[in-house]
């Protein structure tokens, strides 16, 4: 993520995790990624589907928790690796 070293990163990701987990979310730590990554990219998640060429309804499912790191579409799975 642009502007923010990898501790505060890690932090940040290890915060909303575990929120999400206290939310019963299935997969809280691809949800914490995928938000932290679009919110870095300051894209709404419209833009932030298009920009990936992917569909919103895959994004708005791995934001919820629903998506296993393994059945997220490739190009998701690469911004968040990034």
């Amino acid at each position: 993520m642009v502007g923010m070293n990898s501790l505060n990163r890690a932090h940040l990701l290890e915060h909303l995790a575990e929120r999400l987990q206290r939310g019963g979310v299935s997969h809280p730590d691809v949800a914490a990624a995928v938000l932290a990554a679009r919110g870095a990219s300051r894209a709404d998640m419209i833009t932030y589907a298009r920009r990936l060429r992917i569909r919103v309804e895959d994004l708005r499912a791995a934001e919820a928790g629903e998506v296993s790191i393994d059945d997220l579409p490739l190009r998701l799975r690469q911004a968040i690796e990034e």
